[in-house]
């Protein structure tokens, strides 16, 4: 009968690790990705960031990768600390799929430089 007690205790054990790995590593793939765009605009300003079309695809292929991290941590994670709007993000992810060229680029300058640090922050505060 103890020996029922420890398998479950063990079992629950191993569930919680995993979570936190996995949160874990969708929580780093944001920071990368975050990062990455950083990188791409750091030195840009918005008139240079519109003339750019190679950045421009290397920024919403990010912002994809960032919404699908965002959803799945989402599906699988207490997200209170970050303030994720799931369905927030869902839009976005199907305006940036969808509606590729019909995007406002100032919209996405708007995340690249408002939201996307603040995001970073809440999340290494997280990692």
């Amino acid at each position: 009968m103890l020996k029922n007690y420890f398998d479950i205790f063990t079992k629950d054990i191993e569930t919680i690790t995993e979570n936190m790995n996995r949160k874990r590593i969708y929580y780093n793939d944001l920071i990368c990705n975050i990062n990455k765009i950083d990188n791409y605009t750091h030195d840009f300003t918005y008139k240079k960031f519109c003339e750019d079309e190679l950045v421009q695809d290397a920024v919403l292929r990010n912002l994809e990768l960032i919404c699908h991290e965002l959803q799945q941590t989402s599906l699988h994670f207490d997200n209170k600390y970050i303030d994720i709007d799931s369905q927030k993000i869902k839009s976005y992810n199907d305006i940036i799929e969808r509606d590729y060229e019909g995007i406002e680029l100032k919209f996405i300058w708007d995340i690249i430089k408002n939201k996307l640090p603040l995001m970073r922050l809440k999340v290494k505060d997280m990692v």
